[in-house]
């Protein structure tokens, strides 16, 4: 089956943060995305939610990464609260050039043919159809049942 790949590319030439999406998970079938950092930088803002704190038994919490070029990041976005944003740029203006692009992309991937939640996937270990990243209305907190 086809494997999307995400390009997410940004630009932030002032000297304050600039916010991306707000706090957020993703619906996704497959145990997680890796996300490469091609150029420029990344703040990424991560927090369990409460799926993943009633799974471990290691302690977790908030948790902020800053990504620069080379950088990968590992994450399934289910199972963390997640927002980004693009630190102010880096002396751009006072040494003469220009503030890079942030530049990022992004593949899903599946550990040894498992979906998440320990289901098989298809004979020949494909993904068959697990594409269900969905765009929606989100919560920033857990709607108690």
């Amino acid at each position: 089956p086809m494997q999307p790949t995400w390009f997410f590319i940004g630009f932030n030439p002032s000297l304050v943060p600039l916010p991306g999406r707000p706090e957020h998970t993703d619906e996704l079938s497959h145990d997680g995305t890796w996300h490469f950092q091609l150029s420029g930088r990344k703040l990424w803002r991560l927090r369990p939610t409460d799926e993943l704190l009633n799974s471990t038994r290691c302690a977790l919490g908030p948790a902020e990464v800053m990504c620069a070029p080379g950088d990968v990041i590992l994450i399934n976005t289910r199972l963390w609260w997640h927002s980004t944003e693009l630190p102010p740029s880096e002396g751009g203006r006072t040494r003469g050039t220009s503030p890079a692009l942030s530049i990022s992309y992004a593949r899903d991937f599946r550990l040894r043919g498992l979906a998440a939640g320990g289901a098989a996937g298809g004979s020949d270990g494909s993904d068959a159809g697990d594409m269900t990243n969905v765009d929606g209305l989100f919560a920033t907190e857990a709607i108690r049942k």
